[in-house]
């Protein structure tokens, strides 16, 4: 069973043994989805950097039991290659690496926290001695260039929110061990770490939370919210589709659907599952929905909601309204039903009114006395 590490920021002295479960809370909560967008908003490259600290961090090429240098690393038989200054990763993933993911080992494809680069977690390979040898290996079948740093055993990778993964094979990241003969360290061979793996660490069985069958291309991503400040999601698409010229007829889904993601998005916090949920697909396959959906939460967000969507949001809140507004005009009160109609025996002030005022106005005369004698009686 493969072991890695899980560490709070960059700079945290201590790690733990990063579990699937452990993976899957952090990758989905709503405080790193904010934390990657921000980071991805940001075009000030200290103020960006500076972001990026704050950033939980994994380290998929070994494990580490104390500190987290290289002569004390005990590697999972995975290895790490970087994209960097690529302006449309999801394009590149898909021309490039998506057919190809088996073939090369590939377990693991994920968009950076900036948004312009990709990073590719993979398979040692037996025949290759270090990192930088399977690195070489991999962009030459990709035909792509990689960032060469990457090729210490105690180099982190910063874990972002779980709408940026374009493929996990889970199965193969948690459940397989490393083949032999992939194991690197410095220091170590082979059926040492082996040994030192299973005395140092905590049994794992299957409760650990490693999923059955592998995860990949976004399964699970179908909870959530269902609605925005009342109004389901279903509702504010087929509203704005009507709003934009009706239901896509031929020739034109693709865009019309593409446009409609990029507006979700907005009142979604970029949740891709929840999005390809409350999407209507119009006969699109999922695996193309999903493509369109990742594509557009790529592109770049401005600062403000779009126009078509904030009026079609007004226009559900207009409607709303009108609605309470009639339910209200139809209500009628009920009937007041009093105890008795005999007169209850009445202090004598307040039967010199009574005795003195028409027959229709006795009991208002009578109870505008209260207000004065309360005033007389309290001196206020």
């Amino acid at each position: 069973m493969r072991k890695f590490s899980f560490y709070r920021t960059a700079r945290a002295q201590k790690g733990e043994l990063c579990t699937y479960d452990k993976y899957m809370e952090t990758a989905n909560s709503p405080e790193l989805l904010r934390l990657c967008n921000d980071i991805a908003a940001e075009e000030d490259h200290d103020k960006r950097s500076e972001l990026k600290k704050r950033l939980p961090v994994i380290t998929w090429q070994a494990f580490f039991e104390g500190r987290r240098v290289a002569s004390e690393a005990y590697p999972s038989g995975l290895f790490m290659l970087d994209i960097d200054h690529v302006e449309e990763p999801g394009k590149l993933y898909a021309e490039k690496i998506a057919g190809h993911l088996q073939e090369l080992g590939i377990v693991y494809v994920g968009i950076t926290a900036s948004r312009k680069g990709l990073r590719i977690v993979a398979r040692c390979l037996p025949t290759l001695s270090t990192i930088e040898d399977c690195q070489q290996w991999l962009s030459s079948n990709l035909k792509v260039d990689f960032d060469g740093v990457c090729k210490d055993w105690a180099r982190c990778s910063f874990l972002v929110h779980d709408s940026y993964t374009l493929y996990m094979d889970a199965k193969a990241i948690w459940q397989e061990d490393p083949a032999e003969g992939t194991l690197y360290a410095v220091g170590k061979n082979p059926a040492q770490v082996n040994a030192d793996f299973e005395k140092a660490l905590p049994a794992t069985p299957s409760a650990q939370g490693a999923p059955e069958e592998s995860i990949d291309q976004r399964e699970g991503l179908f909870g959530g919210p269902k609605d925005y400040k009342g109004v389901p999601y279903e509702e504010i698409a087929r509203e704005w589709l009507e709003y934009t010229g009706g239901e896509p007829q031929e020739g034109e889904r693709n865009a019309r659907l593409f446009k409609l993601a990029t507006r979700l998005r907005y009142i979604t916090d970029f949740n891709e599952g929840t999005m390809l949920r409350v999407m209507p697909s119009y006969g699109l396959p999922q695996s193309e929905m999903q493509q369109l959906i990742r594509s557009a939460c790529q592109m770049a967000r401005a600062s403000d909601m779009p126009h078509d969507l904030r009026e079609v949001l007004d226009r559900i809140d207009k409607r709303i309204k009108l609605k309470v507004n009639e339910d209200e005009d139809d209500f009628t009160l009920p009937p007041i039903i009093t105890s008795t109609e005999k007169i209850p025996s009445l202090p004598p002030i307040f039967r010199q009114w009574w005795e003195v005022a028409p027959e229709d106005f006795k009991k208002p005369v009578t109870l505008c006395q209260l207000p004065i004698l309360g005033a007389l009686g309290s001196r206020l």
